[in-house]
């Protein structure tokens, strides 16, 4: 249950701090356990518990800024296009409902690897990856009630896949 909880602050830290920043983040606790454990130091803590623990699992940082970001597109607190920008950090807009929703997303993100963990599915898929998907496709139907966002005037003058486009997905 502690873990749970864990994962639920992990989750408010990525939507606070913005997807990628906090997967950036689990990049340098990574390298850093990394680094310590080739000089012969018992980083396994810093590795299993931090980076890829309950606060920093992909599934639950990353997850949470990119939903996060979705949700306050949708709510209206960001303007359209910027549901994309995992880069954004939302702790700024003064919204306590986003951080909840980004620490919910995260507290599910960790279930779900430690269940298909448990299940023995993390031998042969990436359950922090899979969870991602899931769970970015699944705000998109539910929140937008499309997958296929419909293009303004000026994304489609510019085509559906271009990068300044803002209905690209």
């Amino acid at each position: 249950m502690i873990h749970i909880f864990y994962a639920f602050c992990g989750g408010a830290f990525g939507a606070m701090l913005g997807g990628s920043a906090a997967f950036a983040l689990t990049g340098v606790f990574c390298a850093i356990s990394m680094a310590a454990l080739a000089g012969g130091a018992d980083a396994s803590f810093l590795h299993a518990a931090v980076a890829f623990g309950p606060m920093m699992l992909p599934a639950v940082s990353y997850a949470a800024g990119a939903t996060s970001a979705h949700y306050a597109r949708w709510r209206g607190y960001i303007p359209r296009g910027e549901g994309r920008n995992t880069d954004r950090a939302l702790m700024h807009l003064g919204k306590p409902d986003v951080i909840l929703f980004g620490g919910c997303v995260g507290a599910l993100g960790w279930v779900w690897c430690d269940l298909l963990g448990k299940v023995g599915a993390s031998a042969y898929l990436d359950t922090s990856a899979a969870y991602i998907w899931l769970i970015t496709l699944t705000l998109k139907i539910v929140l937008d009630r499309e997958v296929f966002s419909t293009p303004d005037a000026e994304s489609a003058r510019l085509g559906r896949f271009h990068r300044r486009a803002k209905a690209w997905q």
